[in-house]
């Protein structure tokens, strides 16, 4: 039971942490922690509880990765040959019109 703690209180900790980074890694690592808790509950060897967060964070952060430089190729694919018209210009902000 202690293992379901131990994981339980990680993955929460790391949840709130992901909320202040903004990146989906802590997410995916506190998931990974959060299922490795109830994997604690039915096994009480802290060896499945471990082998469940490393793989899974490993499988979702791997998969996190290939999502993250898809979406930023489609990205720059469609931008690259476009005229850029600045809007407007504040102390922190500037505003563009792609054509």
């Amino acid at each position: 039971m202690e293992v379901f703690y131990f994981y339980l209180i990680v993955g929460l900790i790391l949840l709130s942490f992901e909320l202040v980074s903004g990146t989906f890694y802590l997410l995916i690592i506190g998931i990974a922690c959060l299922f490795a808790s109830i994997v604690g509950i039915f096994s009480h060897e802290w060896i499945f509880s471990t082998l469940s967060a490393g793989i899974l964070s490993v499988l979702g952060c791997v998969f996190v990765k290939k999502r993250k430089f898809l979406k930023a190729g489609d990205l720059v694919s469609k931008l690259v040959g476009h005229e850029v018209e600045v809007v407007e210009i504040t102390n922190d902000k500037i505003r563009v019109f792609y054509s």
